[in-house]
């Protein structure tokens, strides 16, 4: 009923709760027959993925005449955030699992597509940091901590000024970030041999300290 639901984009919200709780009580990672039954090609992250771009062009397509809180959007009984964060929620719940297979879509990419580079507003922005700051805390996959790193290097604080130029929150989650992997230390080669990035991050925190 679920992943009927995933694919008319229905009753969003409670079907992910249904989902999440459902593969944690199921053992679902030891469960080889029901991996398979369920996990087919890679069926519930297509339809995840498939769901999210679906729901994110909808709102795109009603704030071109909106001009209100994105919050007040009717959206079946659920604020605008709340989709995003039930979303969110549910990736985590797949990352700690080990049931995205990331062989065509790579999490951090498509979530960095659907809420940087075609947000709707900025609270989908401060929505992925906020997500960013969250699964470091939690320490939900080590392969997910050094490509949040790798993201931030490759694309969001790439030099100085870029870096200077970050809000307040995607700073903070990238400071978590490199805190988190300096203290892992040999997971990142990258991270032990990269000292003028060291320097550049330390040097920009004192712009946010007060």
């Amino acid at each position: 009923m679920c992943l009927n639901s995933l694919e008319k984009n229905e009753n969003i919200i409670l079907c992910l709760k249904i989902l999440s709780k459902y593969i944690k009580d199921s053992n679902i990672v030891e469960d080889s027959l029901l991996r398979n039954l369920l996990f087919e090609e890679n069926s519930l992250v297509n339809l995840y993925c498939k769901n999210f771009k679906d729901y994110n062009n909808k709102i795109k397509a009603i704030v071109k005449n909106w001009n209100q809180d994105i919050d007040l959007i009717p959206l079946d009984n659920f604020t605008h955030t709340q989709n995003l964060k039930a979303r969110l929620n549910f990736i985590n719940t797949l990352l700690s699992n080990k049931l995205w297979n990331e062989s065509s879509i790579d999490p951090i990419d498509f979530l960095y597509l659907i809420l940087i580079e075609n947000a709707n507003s900025e609270k989908d922005k401060l929505e992925f940091f906020k997500w960013i700051k969250t699964t470091i805390e939690n320490k939900i996959e080590v392969e997910t901590e050094e490509k949040i790193f790798k993201l931030f290097n490759d694309k969001i604080c790439m030099d100085v000024k870029s870096c200077q130029n970050l809000s307040i929150h995607a700073f903070d989650s990238y400071l978590r970030v490199f805190l988190n992997v300096n203290q892992s230390g040999s997971k990142l080669t990258y991270f032990q041999t990269d000292s003028k990035k060291q320097q550049q991050v330390i040097n920009t925190s004192n712009l946010f300290r007060w």
